[in-house]
């Protein structure tokens, strides 16, 4: 018998692989992934910083009318940062807030297969937010303060909003896609509330 998830051989009747240590009486197979251009909607990706838990990378999901804000791993540079700034009291600290990065691509994986209908309830830190929940919002280069602050060296742009339960956030945008996909797709969900500080 050959398992479906390692592919390792064993006899037949075992309750579980020898190799992965899959028990095969709880295997179900992985759904397939949405046809491109099906199933999910335009997305970006932001890192949430936070103060005094590990940043947070949202996929943030656009909507007319809405986002989604999706957890899809927790960013790593803080904890670098930390250990650098703070040595070995830091370096601690920066090890009990580490994900994996094997965590972080299974969570990718389970983003990418799944519909937004079905990943929006299985993190605590998902939200959805409706257009009218947002007092503010604007799209600006990247921010120094940030940078330093947060140890978000690389990121390319910053998406700022006030909201009426989360407050105020800022989600560094990592990459020129991510800047590019917000300006384009933003204003769907935002309409004129959103003020466009960086070009297209």
């Amino acid at each position: 018998m050959k398992c479906p998830n390692c592919g390792h051989e064993q006899p037949d009747g075992q309750a579980e692989c020898g190799g992965c240590r899959l028990i095969f009486g709880k295997w179900r197979p992985r759904p397939s992934p949405p046809a491109a251009g099906s199933g999910q909607p335009p997305f970006f990706q932001g890192l949430a910083c936070m103060t005094w838990s590990p940043n947070r990378l949202y996929r943030v999901y656009v909507l007319p009318g809405e986002l989604a804000f999706v957890w899809a791993a927790t960013g790593s540079e803080m904890e670098k940062v930390m250990g650098a700034q703070f040595g070995l009291l830091g370096a601690l600290a920066a090890s009990a807030l580490t994900t994996s990065e094997e965590e972080n691509a299974r969570r990718k994986e389970t983003l990418d297969r799944g519909s937004l209908d079905q990943i929006i309830a299985d993190n605590e830190h998902n939200f959805r937010a409706p257009r009218e929940d947002f007092l503010e919002a604007s799209l600006e280069p990247r921010s120094l303060w940030l940078a330093f602050a947060y140890g978000q060296m690389g990121h390319k742009g910053v998406f700022r909003f006030r909201h009426r339960e989360k407050g105020k956030m800022a989600l560094c945008l990592p990459s020129e896609e991510d800047v590019r996909r917000a300006a384009v797709h933003l204003s769907t969900a935002l309409g004129g509330l959103l003020r466009v500080e960086v070009g297209q």
